[in-house]
């Protein structure tokens, strides 16, 4: 394995590992922690996007299929934080709306 090809695998390991710390912190709804960890998370995939079309033509089938198993990881943690996401978002809104409810209800009392 080369140095270039360790390099992007150490940086698939760190993506996978910020995805699986934001699924958890979506999962306990520690939702501005996650908002920190996601700019982490971001960074950490832009470098990987900047450094894989150099270094994949080089790996060996095992090696593809290794990150393939990492990226599908990473994929489904991220379709499991939407998930949650999409969750919270209805609850805040079913709460707007209970209180923009109960903002119209006293005033119309008034």
């Amino acid at each position: 394995m080369s140095a270039e090809t360790a390099s992007l695998f150490t940086l698939y390991q760190q993506v996978t590992a910020l995805s699986n710390e934001c699924l958890s912190l979506a999962q306990q709804a520690e939702w501005e922690a996650l908002i920190e960890r996601e700019r982490v998370y971001i960074t950490a995939v832009e470098k990987l996007f900047q450094m894989n079309p150099l270094v994949q033509e080089q790996l060996s089938p095992p090696e593809r299929e290794q990150l393939r198993e990492r990226l599908q990881e990473i994929l489904g943690n991220e379709a499991e934080i939407r998930r949650l996401l999409q969750n919270r978002m209805q609850d805040l809104r079913n709460l707007i709306g209970v209180s923009t409810q109960h903002r119209h209800d006293k005033h119309t009392q008034h």
